[in-house]
């Protein structure tokens, strides 16, 4: 049985400031499973990527990561 490929979607810059704008307009973090789609619906218009729910709430965390990250190092300097 043939397996069918799906090309793995990329998160650029740019997807990434389209993101974190519909985050911080929905403000999500309240449950509202509604604000996620829209979000979802959102980016896919503004990038032409259809991300899961889930990617999208993974990939936040990360840039949230890799934020505080960097932040403890600004403030060690």
């Amino acid at each position: 049985m043939e397996r069918l490929k799906t090309k793995r979607l990329r998160f650029t810059y740019n997807d990434d400031l389209s993101f974190l704008r519909e985050v911080v307009t929905e403000n999500p973090f309240d449950g509202d499973l509604n604000l996620w789609e829209n979000i979802q619906r959102n980016l896919e218009i503004a990038t032409g990527k259809l991300f899961t729910i889930k990617t999208l709430k993974n990939h936040l965390e990360l840039l949230l990561e890799v934020f505080l990250k960097k932040d403890v190092v600004d403030k060690v300097r």
